[in-house]
């Protein structure tokens, strides 16, 4: 006879998970437990990866990312490794568990997805990803685990650049909103924050603030998928030559690679449109990438005629 009443039963969770307050504290936390391993990592990556690598003192090597974002497998079954990282570029779970030797362990960097899974069930597994990255939050990030990691090393005090980065987002929606403070003001701002998180080398909890505004965050991801995608479809409407093909069900950016990329970001500067570029070259670092990606977001603080507008003068430029 079936039971019904008293404590909700719940099967423990078999991986191992943790907050921290970005992903580059995440990675620090990771590393930390893979001392002494011989890492094999992409040629395209932020060079905050490089940074934090050679502050631990992993020694790497290099795999190679073809222009389509795919991976170039030979590059990695020719090297010897202990540890394979992968990144899932603009939220694209890309599958080469075929080639991956079970005793290898894999890091899988989420950065552009608030949900992740250990979706190819590798056997010695960490995936993490990067709340600021991809949502209106100034820090946290998760992290997954099919192993312990050293929790006690995350501080349990916030650090100190989730607290600027707040202030210079609330000025940023008054200057939009309510013609409050100025461009510069905010700018300056996150300028500070961005310089405190560069300083930091601790690994620090996400901060209490974020915390509840992931709770906000979570209840409408639904929505978020929704808009998300819809403004990424405009683009690719009217965009798709000159795109990279990303399959994810939570675009951040729809990426174009293009020729004269920097002549086309100044140009639309002038049309007050912003578009990061992910990332730009390192020193030492070779790939066929740097010099063509534009990522053009697509979150839901934009509509279908922003999107428009934005393919519109893109297709301008090129005299389309």
């Amino acid at each position: 006879m079936k039971i019904i009443g008293g404590e909700a039963e719940l099967r423990k969770n078999e991986l191992n998970e943790y907050f921290t307050d970005s992903g580059r504290s995440s990675i620090r936390l990771i590393l930390n437990k893979l001392k002494g391993k011989l890492f094999l990592i992409p040629n395209y990556l932020c060079e905050i990866i490089l940074k934090i690598f050679r502050e631990y003192e992993v020694k790497y090597s290099f795999y190679n990312i073809n222009k389509d974002l795919s991976v170039d497998k030979e590059s990695i079954t020719k090297q010897q490794y202990d540890v394979l990282y992968i990144i899932n570029y603009f939220g694209e779970n890309r599958d080469i568990s075929n080639i991956v030797d079970k005793n290898k362990i894999v890091i899988e960097d989420n950065v552009f997805s608030p949900l992740f899974l250990n979706h190819h069930n590798y056997p010695n597994w960490v995936g993490f990803n990067s709340f600021r990255k991809i949502s209106p939050l100034a820090d946290g990030s998760i992290i997954k685990s099919s192993f312990p990691l050293s929790g006690n090393l995350i501080k349990k005090n916030p650090s100190t650049f989730p607290k600027i980065k707040y202030t210079a987002k609330d000025m940023k929606y008054h200057f939009l909103n309510n013609n409050q403070f100025s461009e510069k003001q905010y700018l300056n701002l996150f300028k500070l924050a961005e310089s405190k998180l560069d300083e930091q080398t601790t690994i620090n909890n996400i901060s209490p603030y974020s915390l509840f505004r992931l709770f906000d965050f979570m209840s409408g991801i639904e929505k978020e998928y929704s808009v998300r995608e819809n403004n990424f479809n405009v683009l690719d409407k009217y965009l798709n030559d000159k795109a990279i093909k990303i399959n994810t069900i939570y675009p951040s950016f729809y990426i174009l690679s293009v020729e004269r990329r920097n002549e086309l970001r100044k140009y639309l500067f002038t049309k007050n449109i912003f578009c990061p570029v992910h990332w730009p070259p390192i020193k030492g670092v070779s790939n066929q990438l740097n010099d063509t990606f534009l990522s053009i977001p697509v979150d839901s603080r934009y509509n279908k005629k922003d999107m428009k507008k934005i393919a519109s003068y893109v297709n301008q430029f090129y005299k389309v």
